[in-house]
């Protein structure tokens, strides 16, 4: 986790604040309280924490705040917890909107939501309920998930299980608990309803428009904040629970979604839909050739070609060599880790792909060939490197 430039400040119960700049740019007029050990606060570089409030009254939880200003907010944390706020998010100032977390549950908020008056968010009942017969508790705590821009309306309240996933839009006064609620859709009432789908929506606030600018708008001829599902992209809301759940302290925390959540960048990464038989062809947008392209051999192979077609090609190519396979490391590692969120990211065969054929020549070509060899003589230490370069 490359943090340049961060600075850390801790208490003597181990708790640590990360943050990028002074406390006065990005504390404003804010209140933190830790009262328990080990916990992490990271605010991103463009973060702001405005007439806000953090608690943490447990131990081992991390409070994230992405690339948004959080105004008047209120998050209160217990342990081994997770509060997750991404980036260019909107939180309306007026009035107080409370995040409540409970029995080492986590609340996930992605990037470009929109959040009106009085939205609270609670991820346990919090007391206990049991089956008469059973006698067996039957209302556990449950994560909350909200994906990407979606529009939270007015005294809409979040309850356990909910996931909202992206570009959808929960109406005033909802009480949103315990299901999936489906992409580019409006969801309203209590219990909370699918009441359209298929829309799309716009961060515009209409109330000082002129007839000039409501005639403007009256069309939007853009896909910006059409989702599709994409199998590869997918974070799966179960799994990655399970996995934010797994990790022991703070830190580990912090890495994990600092890698997989906050520098994940797929547009569809929250995106999911009822139906889903169209989208299971999405995979053949990626292509059999990008697959080869993206192996190390061809990349390994492709930098031999290019750097040997000039002098100063070959004094750098060991560096690039080097280079191009840290990078494939690296991307191997994340290709693992969302592996572990999502059961479908395993990518489908060649001979599945439609350029299959394409694909293998491509396999048999030069650039490939090079890079297999140079991997090969690697194993075998100086002899195999001296014989690839001859």
């Amino acid at each position: 986790m490359n943090l340049e430039g961060v600075k850390i400040s801790q208490d003597e119960r181990g708790n640590k604040i990360y943050s990028f700049k002074d406390t006065s740019e990005w504390n404003l007029n804010s209140k933190i309280n830790f009262k328990g050990k080990n916990n992490i606060l990271f605010i991103a570089k463009d973060a702001k924490f405005k007439d806000s409030f953090v608690g943490f009254s447990g131990d081992d939880s991390l409070v994230f705040i992405g690339n948004s200003l959080v105004d008047k907010v209120s998050i209160g944390v217990f342990y081994n917890q997770i509060c997750y706020i991404g980036n260019k998010n909107y939180f309306n100032p007026g009035s107080v909107k409370s995040l409540a977390l409970s029995e080492g549950k986590h609340i996930i908020i992605g990037d470009n939501c929109l959040f009106s008056f009085n939205i609270w968010f609670r991820n346990a009942d919090p007391h206990l309920i049991y089956d008469v017969t059973s006698k067996q508790r039957i209302n556990p705590s449950k994560s909350i998930i909200i994906g990407d821009h979606v529009w939270c309306g007015q005294d809409a309240g979040f309850m356990k299980g909910a996931f909202v996933a992206s570009g959808s839009i929960i109406g005033a006064k909802s009480m949103v608990a315990g299901k999936t609620y489906y992409s580019n859709s409006i969801y309203g009432g209590s219990p909370c309803r699918k009441i359209k789908e298929n829309i799309f929506w716009s961060g515009q606030c209409v109330h000082t428009w002129t007839d000039e600018m409501t005639q403007k708008y009256q069309e939007m001829p853009t896909g910006d904040f059409i989702f599709s599902f994409k199998k590869e992209q997918f974070l799966d809301p179960i799994l990655l629970d399970k996995k934010l759940s797994s990790l022991p302290n703070a830190y580990e925390k912090l890495e994990f979604v600092y890698q997989n959540i906050y520098l994940n960048t797929n547009k569809n990464r929250f995106a999911c839909f009822e139906n889903l038989s169209s989208a299971k062809k999405s995979n053949s947008l990626i292509g059999a050739k990008v697959i080869i392209q993206n192996e190390l051999a061809y990349k390994l192979g492709s930098a031999m070609i290019k750097n040997s077609k000039s002098v100063k090609g070959w004094f750098v190519l060991p560096f690039e060599l080097a280079k191009i396979s840290q990078k494939h490391k690296k991307e191997q590692e994340l290709y693992q880790m969302l592996l572990s969120l999502n059961v479908n990211f395993t990518l489908s065969k060649l001979e599945d792909y439609a350029d299959f054929d394409e694909a293998l020549r491509m396999k048999n070509h030069l650039s490939y060939k090079l890079g297999e060899a140079l991997i090969e003589a690697n194993n075998k230490k100086w002899g195999g490197v001296l014989q690839t370069a001859l």
